[in-house]
């Protein structure tokens, strides 16, 4: 009988040390996910306040290099905003599968994804915090090489012209790799659909952001016409 409650006591204390370690894990995970978050709000700030400084400074004193920046900044400001926001989808998918236990109290994650996966919860825009980053990415790699020739920063035939639309073209191609693959967490799992098909529907779901997007691109070499007069 001692011996009985020894061992019930020792299961006792390994079962609550592993509540709480399984709690502080949740706990740093869920932390990491919040880290990751705010830098990107931080970063899609600190672009747009250098957009809007080096777009008045080029047009002002005609600094073509300054303009040209903004396409490889941005570039960057894309994979960065993508590796930050697969990180956190990665940390969910972990978080569910490992470290969730409803007996813990530890079940949002695994609640939100199954409610979601269900219909059963309406999501407040049509698209997520990472599509509208891909969205403004996009509109100002793209607009770059438009925007400078138009002004006469440079010409069709420039270097500065011709790499800044190298940069637009490798921007594009990971974005329609990034959107086939964002909601997919697990690196090497298996696609449920073809690629293709991937792309079409996160498109399809976010079909707002990206009719902006292609308004504001398209327009704008006529409003810069227009502005000529």
């Amino acid at each position: 009988m001692p011996e009985d409650n020894v061992r019930s006591e020792e299961y006792k204390r390994l079962r609550e040390e592993l509540y709480r370690n399984r709690r502080a894990e949740w706990q740093c995970v869920r932390e990491e996910m919040y880290r990751a978050d705010r830098t990107c709000v931080t970063l899609l700030t600190s672009l747009a306040t250098i957009t809007v400084a080096v777009v008045s400074a080029a047009s002002e004193y005609e600094i073509p290099f300054a303009a040209w920046a903004l396409s490889p900044t941005w570039f960057l400001g894309f994979c960065y905003f993508t590796e930050k926001r697969f990180v956190i989808i990665r940390n969910a998918a972990y978080l569910r599968k490992h470290v969730e236990d409803p007996a813990l109290g530890l079940g949002w994650e695994s609640h939100v994804n199954q409610l979601s996966k269900c219909r059963l919860m309406r999501p407040a825009l049509p698209f997520d915090p990472y599509h509208l980053e891909l969205a403004v990415c996009s509109c100002v790699v793209l607009c770059v090489p438009i925007v400078g020739t138009k002004v006469h920063l440079w010409s069709i035939a420039s270097l500065q012209f011709i790499s800044s639309m190298v940069v637009a073209v490798g921007l594009l191609l990971l974005l329609v790799r990034a959107l086939a693959f964002y909601g997919l967490p697990q690196e090497y799992e298996e696609l449920p659909r073809p690629f293709f098909q991937l792309v079409s529907e996160s498109v399809r779901k976010t079909w707002i952001i990206w009719l902006v997007f292609f308004i504001i691109w398209a327009g704008l070499p006529q409003v810069l016409w227009i502005a000529d007069f």
